[in-house]
């Protein structure tokens, strides 16, 4: 009994962890036992329901905290979903919990620190990251199954050990800042001197159309080099542009619908990401 149990414990393993065979191309190949996340978090106390991210893009977002099932559902305004998880806490972070198949999980982390907000919405980067760091070797402890090619990786999730790569992960990420309400500002004095120069910060890059179905512009503001890169819905790199203009054309049609992730890099700002949503009809 205890030889078949060995002879068949790979087979149970890889079907905890599988995905179907139509998502696993578009999944990063690592992901978490099924477990259940203690002490809960309602991100709509946190943040608020109707939310404003100000950073290297501007996002709106509508949080809302399902009481039956403990998920916090995070839309876009086109009704794009951003995130559907349960949140749990541990040493100050946040961490987010997607069911990725029937019993695999996808974590992610986020920092909530009084105003400033990271991670919220890179999922896909964080799982891409740490799927490179485990088939690089990384936490053997916790690898649970790992298939000859690597394709499926199945890991034991822990908060303590995986700390500091989500800590790492965050480090890098843009943080934004939580907008407050608005509010009328006081009368301004009449200037007795002439007003001295101020120095303004460079411009943010805009994106229109957006979702956009042929082509998209990106207007940077001022010319110099920059190099975008632009990441599809999976987190990977399909394509990467070198410009000193200060506008940029990008055709899309080709592209799949879904999401999309562009990195601006250069000119006299941080390293931006901005979402670009493709749809053709």
């Amino acid at each position: 009994m205890r030889r078949l149990f060995l002879v068949l414990l790979p087979v149970l393993l890889l079907t905890a962890c599988e995905l179907p065979p139509e998502t696993e191309i578009l999944a990063p190949p690592v992901r978490f036992d099924a477990f259940a996340p203690r002490r809960l978090v309602n991100l709509e106390k946190v943040l608020g329901s109707d939310i404003t991210l100000l950073g290297p893009d501007t996002l709106q977002l509508h949080v809302r905290f399902d009481a039956a099932t403990r998920r916090n559902v995070i839309t876009a305004p086109d009704s794009t979903e951003v995130l559907d998880a349960q949140v749990f806490r541990y040493r100050r972070l946040y961490y987010a919990v997607e069911r990725g198949t029937s019993t695999g999980y996808w974590v992610h982390a986020l920092r909530i620190r009084g105003r400033q907000v990271q991670g919220l919405t890179d999922v896909y980067r964080q799982m891409w990251d740490l799927s490179a760091a485990v088939q690089r070797g990384g936490w053997p402890e916790l690898v649970r199954y790992r298939s000859a090619d690597e394709d499926s990786i199945c890991l034991r999730f822990d908060a303590k050990t995986l700390r500091p790569f989500y800590q790492a992960e965050l480090d890098s990420l843009p943080s934004y800042e939580l907008a407050r309400p608005p509010r009328t500002p006081p009368a301004a004095a009449e200037p007795t001197t002439e007003p001295e120069a101020e120095a303004r910060p460079a411009p943010a890059v805009s994106l229109y159309p957006n979702p956009a179905a042929t082509q998209v512009t990106l207007s940077f503001g001022t010319p110099a080099a920059r190099t975008v890169q632009l990441y599809d819905p999976a987190g990977r790199l399909v394509q990467t542009i070198t410009t000193q203009s200060a506008t940029l054309e990008m055709p899309v049609r080709d592209l799949a619908e879904g999401v999309y992730t562009l990195r601006i890099s250069g000119g006299s700002r941080a390293i931006q990401s901005l979402r670009l949503m493709v749809k053709h009809t």
